[in-house]
């Protein structure tokens, strides 16, 4: 593990270098130290907090910067990267896989500028050039204002409607969204980005370089994105919007089969099923039967016809065209029915953790992997999930992808919280594992691996640990704890895991991120 010596080696270098901690100083200093970038948060857990996210998962880190221009991050880049001491890269705070999440030392992005403008739209050759700190929100406002509705920003999350999502953040995941199905996600619309490397070097990477999969996707591991050039996408002029519903799951999702395989991909194509009957609006479309499966559908007229065509040669449906306004409500529902559980307690209520959420599969064995789902959670003693809902051909049709998280009774968890976090850890693990071994399917697929990537690289550890060696990759933190815990349980990094070391190193990997302290690899 990285000694206080050697961070309290590199808080000396970075004061030397301008840095000056200000976690002592008066609230009129902290801010002037703030806004010139120069300032640093060491070892006070208060204001260090202010970079937790959405995953839930978090440690304070010991060190925490935001820097204002690239001169800065080169500091701390090769300060770091120079002692190995592990770093990882915040921007908008809205991940669910604790990506940066981190003990060690975390970068702050959001007030770091690269380029002269935050963003310059470039309409004579359709793309738009962007520093890696502006909200995606704000482009998908801006393309759609500044075209006249000509053009789309391609890469639309619905997360990034309701929370701070930032470019660099997006690229660095290899985000999409609601209309990934027909445009993909945002690695097919990139033209080039300008990456700063683990050497401290400025890079441009073009879209048609082989190693470009290694910055668009790799979390900040082998680069920082710093700002890029993305293609806008044409507005279709014909959308229309309609839903689709039925009470029979096997044969709809037989029916979305059919539908991928013959590529057929509307601008936005979202499902939500319920083994018994969906709640709702959703549940009042049939007046004498329960509705199982809703499908939201917009985009050109002649490919949301041919979609119901295809389900319908094997499912029995109803459909009913939407207005705008009325697409909009149906998804708005489908999204807040997430957070429905079947618990025997109606005086409870629950917080959903993430971990293995995004499970992307053929739509044929959709069904069966969500009742799989519920037979997990009912053994680790969790609540059933009432209705699963995601996506449709999912990046242009690698499969459809469905979003799941575990519920987590919020008076069980004030009771005894560390033994409640060890039950989600142990489920997440157990998921993960069933869905990589049993099915070969992706869990984890949208919103990017985060904190598990060591645990899903770990039969090639050497290899990364090479890497950051040679400083191709930045020290990870992540690798780091994951490399403690294995010692811990005296699992060997040199051998492929078992079955048994896979769900053991992942249960206490992930207990540490949800409690939070590192004391519990030493067990003390």
């Amino acid at each position: 593990m990285i000694k206080d010596n050697q961070l309290d080696t590199l808080v000396g270098e970075l004061v030397t270098a301008g840095f000056e901690n200000i976690a002592s100083m008066r609230l009129s200093d902290k801010k002037k130290w703030m806004q010139s970038g120069w300032a640093m948060v060491v070892n006070n857990p208060i204001m260090a907090s202010t970079v937790h996210d959405c995953s839930l998962l978090h440690f304070t880190p010991r060190l925490l910067l935001r820097p204002v221009n690239l001169d800065q991050l080169k500091l701390i880049v090769l300060s770091c990267v120079k002692k190995k001491i592990p770093i990882s890269f915040a921007s908008g705070k809205t991940g669910l896989s604790g990506g940066f999440t981190s003990p060690f030392v975390v970068v702050d992005m959001e007030s770091l500028h690269t380029i002269p403008k935050p963003y310059f739209m470039n309409m004579n050759e359709k793309f738009i050039e962007v520093d890696q700190n502006v909200l995606v929100a704000e482009l998908i406002r801006r393309v759609q204002q500044d075209t006249h509705t000509k053009f789309i920003f391609p890469a639309q999350p619905s997360s990034s409607f309701k929370l701070p999502v930032m470019i660099g953040g997006l690229i660095a995941t290899n985000a999409s969204g609601v209309i990934a199905g027909k445009l993909g996600p945002i690695k097919e619309w990139i033209i080039s980005i300008e990456i700063l490397t683990p050497q401290g070097e400025q890079k441009t990477i073009l879209a048609q370089d082989p190693d470009i999969g290694k910055y668009i996707g790799g979390e900040g591991r082998f680069g920082i994105i710093l700002n890029a050039k993305i293609r806008i996408a044409p507005n279709e002029s014909t959308n229309d919007a309609r839903l689709l519903f039925g009470d029979d799951l096997e044969t709809a999702f037989t029916g979305l089969q059919s539908v991928q395989d013959e590529k057929i991909f509307p601008l936005s194509s979202e499902f939500i099923l319920s083994e018994s009957t969906l709640p709702g609006k959703f549940g009042a479309l049939f007046k004498d039967r329960p509705v199982k499966w809703a499908i939201l559908l917009r985009g050109n007229k002649n490919e949301l016809e041919q979609f119901e065509s295809y389900v319908a040669k094997h499912t029995k449906l109803q459909s009913v065209h939407l207005s705008n306004e009325e697409y909009q409500a149906y998804l708005e529902e489908r999204t807040a029915l997430a957070t429905q559980t079947r618990s025997q307690n109606s005086d409870d209520s629950f917080i959903l953790y993430p971990g293995f959420e995004d499970v992307l599969m053929q739509p044929q064995f959709a069904f069966k992997i969500f009742n799989e789902v519920n037979e997990i959670l009912t053994r680790n003693d969790f609540p059933q999930v009432m209705v699963g809902y995601g996506h449709i051909n999912f990046r242009q049709g690698l499969g459809i992808l469905m979003h799941l998280r575990v519920p987590v009774s919020i008076n069980q968890l004030i009771e005894d919280r560390q033994t409640m976090f060890h039950r989600i850890a142990k489920t997440v693990a157990e998921m993960n594992v069933n869905f990589i071994e049993k099915y070969d399917i992706i869990p984890k697929a949208e919103h990017a691996i985060g904190m598990i990537f060591p645990w899903r690289n770990r039969n090639d550890i050497a290899n990364i640990l090479n890497q950051i060696n040679k400083k191709e990759m930045f020290p990870s933190p992540h690798v780091k704890i994951f490399q403690e815990v294995c010692e811990r349980l005296q699992i060997p990094l040199d051998r492929p895991f078992t079955t048994k070391n896979s769900i053991n190193s992942l249960t206490e990997y992930y207990y540490c991120y949800l409690m939070g302290k590192l004391d519990i690899i030493y067990g003390e």
